[in-house]
């Protein structure tokens, strides 16, 4: 399988295509094995990218869908991905072939229309503060923000 010709037409990946990842791993796994270290390395970066790839399509799905939190966490795992792919790029030269700068702006516009305040992690708001020694209570005051 020429996994290099299929990211060249990233644009042509498809959900289909995830059966290609059972290739990689199989690869991956008899490289690791035999300690070869720099086809270890290329073949983690073929299979991070087109997971990546995979990832986008999904992200579209659930949009269209309405699930916009799911989609906001599959943009965060293709950051991740991306982040991996950028500090491993030395072993694939051709990495900027397989749609990878496409997938980084892509991942930064759908997060500007769901910034991490939307969706980030909730906040508790305490408002009393009990003491398990003396049982007493404690009521804290919130700040006032005023607006001008």
């Amino acid at each position: 399988m020429n996994i290099h010709e299929k990211l060249k037409r990233w644009m042509c990946i498809t959900q289909e295509d995830s059966a290609i990842l059972d290739y990689l791993n199989a690869e991956l796994k008899k490289a690791q094995s035999l300690s070869l270290n720099n086809e270890s390395n290329r073949l983690f970066l073929y299979k991070t990218i087109l997971l990546a790839h995979l990832k986008y399509i999904q992200v579209i799905n659930l949009l269209t869908r309405g699930d916009f939190y799911e989609a906001w966490v599959e943009l965060e795992r293709i950051e991740i991905d991306l982040i991996h792919i950028k500090e491993n790029n030395e072993f694939l030269p051709e990495v900027n072939f397989y749609g990878v700068n496409f997938l980084a702006r892509m991942v930064c516009n759908w997060q500007a229309l769901f910034p991490y305040k939307i969706f980030g992690s909730s906040r508790e708001i305490i408002k009393e503060v009990k003491c398990s020694v003396s049982v007493s209570y404690t009521h804290l005051t919130l700040p006032t923000i005023r607006l001008v």
